[in-house]
């Protein structure tokens, strides 16, 4: 689940692409928004009501924080921090944890059961610095890389911590395979996160089944199973997945709200608007009703952010119209494969315009007739919680596409802020 970033001071420099950069080979790619924009900061939420134990504003290995509880235990010391732990005495698990550093600084273990404590504690700046300790004395450690992986799924924030989380299962998964096949499923379901996370559908879709072939009652992997199928435009198959999962957990608002938005593209207009309003009063934070904003007034909007436009990028879009949707038509997100999300926001059709560099050698300019921009009004409502919100955001779509219109890529959009 993204969190679309706010628009940065000199975002429009990736717009002035240079001659040097060649034009993507495929045809425009679309704004993606994977989750309201109140659920993007989130926590993942275990769905089985689990969540699973990763293992600490640390201080330095070797030596307790001023405040933490004494850790009073008689016997092991880490045996007494896995104990507070499962007793859900967090700041305990935590003061045992750091005596058994006092005791052996090297101690992988012991910093594992320290930035468990953290992550429980919140405190998630300090439990990467511990993770990282941990995984630097021992970075084999199937175990303290589930925690890692999801510490970072769960709390990172953006692309670059989904691909922390990724790389972190994947090996989790090579070593856990001879030293913990017990953790297999498990470190199998958090690649399948990143990787839908990461808009890699049709590759979590593998490790998913794969996961659910080793726990058929896993009701993560199967809520995920069924995002990535929604993802791939697969819609009755993500239904039977995601209807699974709402029957047994009823009061899960993500599981709600995905299926919403399924029976929403299968046309089950009232049964979705039953679902997506029963995840609005489960989690109304995290999936707020949408901002009203009639069709007439988003149409204002948007032809008032084009008037805002400097004038070099309105002179872009001069013979390119700019239209509103619903939602996107299946034809468009599934004209590539794999198909682009049905979340997206807008959607570039066409080929980029000639940079100066493709003029000056001559190349041909095919494409100005099929180019158009789209603004999908439904999504974009979905993703912001007022119209200031809302503004901002179709002003970062538009430069989106507009980037994709004068021959930017995705990766590039990403580092400008722009995703």
């Amino acid at each position: 689940m993204r969190l679309l970033r706010t628009l940065a001071p000199g975002c429009l420099a990736v717009l002035a692409l240079g001659c040097t950069r060649p034009a993507p080979a495929a045809r425009g790619g679309a704004l993606e928004a994977r989750a309201p924009s109140g659920a993007s900061n989130a926590p993942r939420v275990s769905l089985a009501g689990s969540p699973p134990k990763p293992a600490p504003k640390a201080a330095p290995s070797g030596r307790v924080e001023p405040g933490t509880p004494a850790c009073q235990a008689k016997g092991d010391l880490l045996e007494a921090s896995e104990r507070a732990f499962d007793e859900k005495k967090y700041d305990l698990a935590l003061g045992c944890a750091e005596e058994a550093l006092l005791d052996d600084p090297e101690n992988a273990a012991a910093e594992h059961e320290r930035a468990a404590a953290l992550v429980a504690l919140s405190r998630f700046d300090d439990a990467r610095v511990a993770y990282a300790h941990a995984l630097a004395l021992d970075p084999d450690d199937p175990e303290i890389l589930v925690g890692a992986a999801d510490l970072f799924l769960s709390h990172g924030g953006g692309h670059e911590a989904d691909e922390i989380a990724l790389a972190y299962a994947r090996r989790g998964e090579k070593r856990a395979r001879r030293r913990r096949p017990d953790l297999v499923e498990q470190l199998e379901l958090l690649q399948g996160m990143a990787l839908n996370d990461l808009g890699r559908s049709a590759e979590a879709l593998e490790k998913l089944d794969s996961a659910l072939e080793r726990e058929p009652k896993d009701l993560d992997a199967r809520y995920e199973r069924g995002s990535a199928l929604f993802e791939l435009c697969r819609f009755a198959e993500a239904k039977v997945e995601l209807s699974k999962v709402v029957h047994e957990l009823p009061d899960d608002a993500f599981a709600q709200h995905e299926l919403g938005l399924v029976l929403e593209r299968l046309g089950e207009a009232r049964e979705a608007h039953g679902h997506l309003a029963r995840a609005t009063q489960l989690d109304p934070k995290g999936f707020p009703p949408p901002v009203a904003v009639d069709r007439a007034e988003f149409e204002r909007m948007v032809r008032a952010e084009i008037a805002a436009l400097p004038s070099e990028l309105r002179r872009d879009l001069g013979a390119v119209p700019v239209t509103v949707q619903e939602t996107p038509e299946l034809s468009d997100l599934t004209v590539d494969d794999p198909p682009l999300s049905p979340t997206i926001l807008g959607l570039f059709r066409g080929d980029p315009i000639p940079s100066a560099c493709s003029a000056a050698t001559g190349a041909a300019d095919g494409g100005e007739e099929q180019r158009a921009i789209v603004i999908y009004r439904t999504n974009l409502l979905r993703v912001v919680q007022s119209k200031d919100e809302l503004e901002k955001q179709v002003r970062i779509t538009l430069l989106h596409e507009l980037g994709h219109l004068r021959g930017a890529d995705d990766d590039e959009l990403r580092l400008e802020g722009l995703e």
